[in-house]
């Protein structure tokens, strides 16, 4: 193999290698992104489950307290 094509080489192997350093780098930011919007999603359910929660606990006190009312 002649000295050019092993520089040939070399130099595609070099931006190669940097195009893999910089896609990991991106992959690690997208991974954190995600894992973000995932704890943010399971706050929001949280959130929910409690107001819902209270919706139905407002619903049987007021069913409750109308319990023997004559309409």
């Amino acid at each position: 193999m002649s000295d050019q094509r092993i520089a040939q080489l070399e130099a595609e192997n070099a931006e190669l290698r940097e195009k893999l350093e910089c896609a990991a780098r991106q992959n690690a930011l997208n991974m954190q992104a995600f894992a973000e919007c995932v704890e943010q999603r399971r706050a929001a359910m949280l959130r929910h489950q409690r107001i819902v929660r209270g919706l139905y606990r407002i619903l049987n006190d007021a069913e409750e307290s109308s319990e023997g009312q004559v309409p």
